[in-house]
């Protein structure tokens, strides 16, 4: 992959979040979060973190989104996944740990 289309990647993959985001934070389509937040985490997968500051980051909310969704669908297992992956993509996410302890209570 080109630089060029690493960016139109990562430009992607960013317009994903955002919109997932969104759906999640307004409790919509939870099964099309997972979805689409799933097709950027895996299209972001060949990118390298040391070329893209903040990638890991972009990373961890994929997967934070994918969990609030989870958590919607009672889906606690797969939460629990999403949001231990947020972490390991950015440790200090804050929110990734409120995410595994609604996933098990």
């Amino acid at each position: 992959i080109s630089v060029l289309g690493d960016m139109t990647v990562l430009g992607a993959a960013a317009e994903i979040a955002v919109q997932c985001r969104e759906r999640v934070g307004n409790g919509h389509l939870p099964r099309v979060v997972l979805d689409h937040a799933k097709k950027a985490i895996v299209g972001l997968r060949p990118l390298k973190a040391e070329h893209f500051p903040g990638l890991q980051s972009l990373r961890a909310h994929l997967h934070i989104s994918r969990a609030q969704a989870c958590l919607e669908m009672e889906m606690w297992d797969e939460a629990k996944e999403d949001s231990q992956a947020a972490l390991a993509c950015d440790p200090a996410f804050k929110e990734a740990e409120c995410m595994i302890k609604a996933a098990e209570s």
